[in-house]
């Protein structure tokens, strides 16, 4: 089952402090799908998040060049797992994981947060738990967030923090934290647009089926998915590692 909440920052100071929220809810294995326009605070939300893991945010910046970005805490805490940010556009199929080295990234001891997750969705791990979170900006610093995430999150330590950046104009039964939203449970697969789910829909989302899976996968292995110009990238635009 999975649950859908409606939260709101209104400056890129917000925006980093619910990234600090968000460590505190986010485990080891857990892969956070992140989609939203360049410029719309991706960047700075993953610093919240390093630093509420303890992380020097100053050795945080957008993967886009580089596929993925590991980030680790100091020596001294060596309980804190790694984050790893990565953009997946690029990712023409297994090779590109592999010489990347994202394959040893998603074994489940890190925290990874992923753009363009449903290339990198057929190569994580069976099991794996992953939410979506998708940003929309509404004003020159505001920012809505729409998180996707299985139920069970609602039962974890600092889940309930998340309440102080409830979007208030969100509607009934998505705006409220830890309220079951039946619009997590509609989310379309990405091959054939089902949003029916077959009962191992949890570990293969966001595919409806094994069969979507596997025809995501083979698209990738034929060429099938060509890699063209970024859509939303500009060579000389640095907006969201501000």
């Amino acid at each position: 089952m999975l649950c859908a909440i409606h939260l709101l920052t209104t400056s890129p100071e917000a925006t980093h402090a619910l990234g600090q929220t968000l460590a505190r809810v986010i485990r080891p294995g857990d892969v956070i799908g992140l989609d939203g326009p360049m410029g719309a605070g991706k960047t700075h939300l993953v610093r919240g998040i390093a630093d509420g893991l303890g992380m020097d945010v100053r050795q945080v910046s957008s993967p886009t060049y580089t596929i993925a970005q590991e980030y680790r805490a100091p020596a001294h805490r060596p309980s804190v797992p790694p984050l790893v940010h990565i953009d997946a556009y690029r990712l023409s199929g297994s090779e590109d994981v592999h010489s990347a080295g994202i394959d040893s990234c998603i074994d489940g001891d890190a925290i990874v947060i992923c753009e363009w997750t449903d290339r990198l969705a057929p190569f994580l791990p069976p099991g794996t738990i992953h939410a979506r979170l998708a940003i929309e900006p509404t004003g020159v610093d505001e920012r809505r967030f729409r998180l996707i995430a299985p139920e069970l999150w609602a039962e974890r330590d600092g889940w309930h923090l998340l309440a102080q950046f409830a979007d208030p104009d969100a509607g009934p039964g998505v705006g409220g934290v830890g309220g079951e939203g039946g619009e997590g449970q509609a989310t379309p697969c990405p091959v054939c647009g089902s949003t029916r789910r077959t009962p191992d829909a949890d570990a293969i989302s966001p595919f409806c089926s094994q069969r979507c899976r596997m025809a995501d996968l083979g698209a990738w292995i034929t060429g099938r998915y060509a890699i063209g110009g970024r859509p939303d990238m500009d060579e000389d635009d640095d907006a969201d590692r501000a």
